[in-house]
């Protein structure tokens, strides 16, 4: 696949990104509901997506939203309970579905209570099978070499240029199926988890990068700046249409 130029945009701050990244958001949303009846979008975790999730959903435009046509799912969880102040889904329901019009119908939380965690990723694909299956009428299963395609994934990036849960030098960084189990102690915290994989992530419609803080804003300047970087996974990251990289100066 031909490797897309990123957009870059420099927010003078966090919230002038949240700002910009809010009507992006909206903007990409109607339009694929419009075109198709229906969007699909993944969503990272971590304290700058849950500002990012406040800006969203405490935004004045957001009153008349059709969120009933809005199906959501994870880019990664860690194995902690569904409560827990650690996890990707608890973080979206406290700062983003707690003020929005949104039913469990049209959420889709990564299932890590299954053991092993491997028949929990093909529990979790199996769930996106189903679900893009019925959104899209498809009728013939997918093969492997097939891909659900989101209309947005909004990733953030680690110091050590990981995205998602895909980590350096990690086996899962050349998986190709829709979802893999990480064992990874570089993690912070060092908890296993589940992620969506590049496959996954690089057939999507539009990907939004939103980084804050000094020494990743330049660490994402210097692979941006260059053709490409495998030693950072955030790097890879190559989808359809769009690739919007958010630097919060």
């Amino acid at each position: 696949m031909e490797k897309l130029n990123p957009e870059i945009i420099r927010g003078k701050n966090l919230d002038a990104c949240y700002a910009a990244i809010t009507r992006d958001f909206q903007g990409l949303i109607q339009g694929s509901i419009e075109r198709k009846g229906y969007a699909t979008i993944a969503l990272s975790g971590g304290r700058t997506p849950a500002g990012l999730f406040e800006a969203i959903a405490h935004s004045p435009t957001i009153i008349d939203f059709p969120w009933h046509k809005v199906f959501i799912f994870f880019v990664d969880e860690r194995v902690v309970s569904p409560d827990h102040l650690e996890s990707n889904y608890s973080l979206f329901r406290t700062h983003f579905m707690a003020y929005l019009p949104l039913v469990e119908s049209q959420v889709f939380r990564m299932p890590v209570e299954i053991k092993p965690l491997s028949v929990a990723a093909s529990h979790y694909q199996q769930t996106m099978v189903e679900v893009f299956s019925s959104l899209t009428k498809r009728e013939k299963p997918y093969s492997d070499d097939q891909f659900p395609v989101f209309d947005l994934i909004l990733l953030g990036m680690g110091q050590d240029g990981h995205t998602a849960s895909l980590f350096p030098g990690h086996s899962a960084l050349s998986q190709r199926k829709w979802v893999a189990a990480v064992e990874a102690d570089q993690a912070v915290p060092p908890v296993p988890r589940l992620t969506l994989t590049f496959p996954v992530i690089n057939h999507a419609d539009t990907v939004i990068f939103l980084i804050n803080g000094e020494e990743k804003v330049r660490l994402a300047e210097s692979f941006l700046s260059n053709i490409s970087q495998e030693n950072y996974p955030a790097s890879l990251v190559n989808p359809k249409r769009r690739l919007l990289w958010y630097l919060a100066q």
